[in-house]
């Protein structure tokens, strides 16, 4: 399992490299693209609804698929806007669809203070 903190905005694009070099010889391109992707749609969603601290990434990989989680505290929701109310100048709204396409599976838990979004992929 690798893990990764994150405690601004600033810090995405060095997450995003940082994953590519960690996975690219576990994972086809075309997935690790998808989680990079998940990944920074799930983060993003955590620097500007979760609260003040840092962001923890974890991602586990097996042969054939990926579990990544996003913890940050606060208490939000995790939810997509319906696809009818994004038009193409939409400045939000679209990542947890965008997570919905690519994805097998996703959602979110909360404990106490905390919430954990999460995501899983496969591939073959």
């Amino acid at each position: 399992m690798k893990s990764w903190e994150i405690r601004a905005a600033s810090q995405l694009p060095s997450l995003r490299r940082d994953l590519r070099d960690a996975l690219r010889r576990r994972m086809p391109g075309g997935a690790l693209d998808d989680l990079q992707l998940v990944i920074a749609e799930l983060t993003s969603n955590a620097v500007r609804h979760g609260g003040p601290g840092p962001i923890e990434v974890y991602v586990h990989a097996t042969t054939a698929q990926v579990l990544t989680r996003v913890r940050s505290t606060g208490r939000y929701h995790h939810h997509a806007t319906p696809a009818s109310d994004v038009t193409t100048l939409a400045e939000s709204g679209r990542g947890i669809a965008i997570i919905d396409a690519l994805a097998d599976e996703h959602g979110h838990d909360h404990q106490h203070d905390v919430t954990t979004c999460w995501a899983r992929l496969t591939w073959r």
